[in-house]
């Protein structure tokens, strides 16, 4: 899978938001097409969470996919666009871990969202994914955020620059997908193994309301999460948001 050469705007309200409309209207349907902002003021993240930036301070990205693949394949294509985040940041010095289904951490602290959805023009589907990476986030902001995050700079001390630093990032997320338009998750279990958050520890799953605990143990051939449950069964999982195991002793 070729990614093309960002086009970046000052300002929109959501990336996503911009690159559906031009696939409904016709005049954006070229697969690997990049579209980035410098400002991002209406950006929206897995359950409708907020994902804004101020003007250079992170990255915020969409990678319009035109494939044949269906459900439940295309399901996996934000843990391919993770990895490739993940090597990225390893490359940095930074270790990151993928957080099923579509977060990047770094220890317990979020430096990475992804969110994919499906846009259609003549009859054809489209996958979007939106991608936000904390860059120049500092330590004070962060401290003000309701979730626990991090950005690179946090990490190394360094600032970056937006367009350099996604340039840098997308041969590696074009690598993942290439893999991915392989084989599938399959493509990239063996790597995505190496960088999965919380990988053979105890994690809790909120899977429509309902908290299951559990060790994570594997993923199915569809990205499916497996956890094993106290008693010894596992179970396959299609969605939900795992966190740390607490301990809920009074």
């Amino acid at each position: 899978m070729k990614l093309m050469n960002p086009v970046w705007v000052d300002s929109v309200g959501s990336t996503n938001k911009e690159v559906k409309l031009g696939v409904e209207n016709g005049s954006i349907v070229d697969s690997g097409y990049v579209f980035a902002a410098k400002e991002q003021f209406a950006g929206r993240g897995r359950f409708d969470r907020v994902w804004l930036t101020e003007k250079g301070q992170n990255l915020t990205f969409s990678i319009l996919i035109s494939t044949a693949q269906s459900f439940p394949k295309i399901a996996t294509i934000p843990m391919a666009t993770g990895l490739g985040v993940c090597k990225y940041l390893i490359s940095k010095g930074v270790d990151a871990k993928g957080k099923w289904p579509n977060d990047v951490l770094v220890g317990d602290n979020k430096i990475c969202g992804i969110l994919s959805e499906v846009a259609v023009c003549d009859g054809k589907d489209y996958i979007i994914v939106g991608t936000g990476v904390n860059l120049n986030l500092s330590l004070s902001k962060a401290s003000e955020l309701e979730k626990p995050a991090t950005s690179l700079l946090i990490e190394t001390g360094v600032e970056s620059n937006q367009e350099q630093e996604l340039l840098n990032l997308l041969p590696y997320i074009e690598e993942s997908l290439s893999m991915w338009e392989d084989g599938g998750f399959e493509g990239i279990r063996e790597e995505w193994l190496k960088i999965a958050w919380k990988y053979h520890e105890e994690v809790e799953l909120d899977n429509s309301g309902s908290v299951i605990s559990g060790v994570l143990v594997d993923f199915a051939e569809s990205g499916q999460i497996v956890l094993e449950l106290p008693g010894g069964e596992r179970k396959e999982f299609w969605s939900g948001d795992v966190s740390i195991k607490r301990d809920h002793s009074q």
